[in-house]
């Protein structure tokens, strides 16, 4: 028993060590001078998040659900988001205009066909057991 449950408690702590890795990395580029991301951005995004409230509730949700028994599903969680926000903005295949900003598709206002319709004449359908069905079908008038 003692055994498994180290092997579980490494198994823990690479994962964790992994976790932190990623957070690490990531600061690490977003903090570069390079970076197209400045703190004047940063502020910007974090002013953002506090006009959209949707996104903070899912991050308060999953701390309050996880962070105190299951910190390293939380901390999983925060970085499926993450990879989640990247798949949806890379993914993004809206036209876009040259200042980077979406391109709306117009929306075309419904045309009326300008051709009247008339019933079609009566028909009659015999079936096997010698009943007829009347029926009429729409055809459009020339």
């Amino acid at each position: 028993m003692a055994e498994k449950e180290k092997e579980q408690a490494a198994f823990h702590a690479e994962g964790r060590r992994n976790r932190q890795g990623i957070a690490n990395w990531l600061a690490d580029q977003l903090t570069r001078s390079d970076c197209p991301l400045t703190v004047e951005h940063m502020g910007h995004y974090r002013l953002i998040n506090g006009w959209f409230q949707d996104g903070q509730q899912a991050l308060d949700r999953i701390e309050r659900i996880y962070r105190e028994d299951r910190p390293e599903i939380a901390d999983e969680l925060h970085i499926s988001l993450i990879v989640l926000c990247l798949d949806k903005i890379l993914g993004d295949t809206r036209p876009k205009t040259v200042t980077g900003a979406i391109k709306r598709p117009v929306k075309k206002k419904p045309t009326k066909s300008t051709k009247k319709k008339q019933a079609a004449p009566v028909k009659r359908l015999k079936l096997a057991s010698g009943q007829a069905i009347a029926f009429r079908s729409v055809v459009p008038k020339n």
